[in-house]
């Protein structure tokens, strides 16, 4: 069976919009969780001209597929989204939630400079998404946004927020078909379920396609400053730099910035009022 393509093979990727500044760092247990979680939602920040980091904390090894491929695949999903990889090195199967694990973290969102971190929820039947849980929601204590990412093996997932993904959905499905020794022939990586759930969350926020959330800390500014303010939160689009917002902005305000309706990481739109039916 031919190995995944290189980066070199793969079709041009859209150029991102000018460096925001911010970065935003996705820690998995496994190569593919990340993708499978908030795959979409990272190609959208790199979109809005977000540096996207991947911390990947085991080789995925027991999982199906030896280490050396697992990082191989890894490899090109991660240039399909157009992020940064780096590994932790840990047993897959063995995570665990002690202090090396949670330094490893640390180390990698210093290093970085991640105000914004993406990982596994808490309530897993996999022990090794529930350490990554743990142990990032330790390491991140100062992160001003800490969101939990759904999984396949994910309990009571309740979302609190979601992204509109419904132009970055592709892309998110292109990262997951690199992961070959999990999607063909397997049911560890179902593609038309992932696609499905994107629906779903898609309907539930009022957009076509979305991924969901749960926050666990998000800071935000509703009056953000004219420049790179203090939290790292964009300039709302389409005002004049300086200029106060209006409440009913909001929305806009928590949009990256080079971001357009039905782009980028966003709260859901108001419900629309539904008419009276007897």
């Amino acid at each position: 069976m031919p190995g995944p393509p290189c980066p070199a093979d793969l079709p041009p990727r859209a150029p991102a919009a000018p460096g925001s500044g911010r970065c935003v760092l996705a820690v998995g247990a496994h190569p593919d969780d990340i993708e499978l979680g908030c795959g979409a939602t990272l190609h959208a920040h790199r979109s809005a001209g977000d540096r996207v980091v991947m911390l990947v904390l085991t080789d995925g090894s027991s999982g199906g597929g030896t280490a050396a491929v697992r990082r191989a695949e890894q490899a090109v999903a991660t240039a399909r989204i157009g992020a940064e990889i780096r590994w932790g090195g840990f047993r897959d199967g063995w995570l665990g939630g002690g202090p090396e694990v949670i330094g490893v973290i640390e180390r990698v969102i210093r290093e970085v400079g991640a105000t914004t971190v993406y990982t596994h929820a808490p309530d897993d039947t996999h022990q090794d998404h529930r350490a990554a849980s743990q142990t990032v929601t330790s390491a991140a204590r100062d992160a001003e946004r800490l969101l939990y990412f759904e999984s396949p093996s994910s309990v009571d997932f309740r979302p609190h927020l979601y992204c509109d993904v419904t132009r970055s959905a592709g892309r998110k499905m292109e990262a997951l078909r690199a992961h070959a020794s999990q999607v063909a022939g397997s049911r560890r990586v179902d593609l038309r379920a992932v696609a499905s759930l994107m629906s779903v969350r898609g309907f539930q926020s009022g957009v076509d396609q979305a991924e969901a959330f749960m926050a666990r800390r998000f800071v935000f500014d509703p009056n953000p400053a004219p420049a790179a303010d203090r939290t790292g939160l964009p300039v709302p689009v389409g005002r004049p730099a300086g200029e106060r917002p209006a409440a009913h902005d909001l929305y806009d305000v928590l949009r990256p910035r080079g971001a357009v309706a039905g782009r980028g990481p966003r709260l859901p739109a108001p419900p629309r009022p539904r008419p009276h039916r007897r």
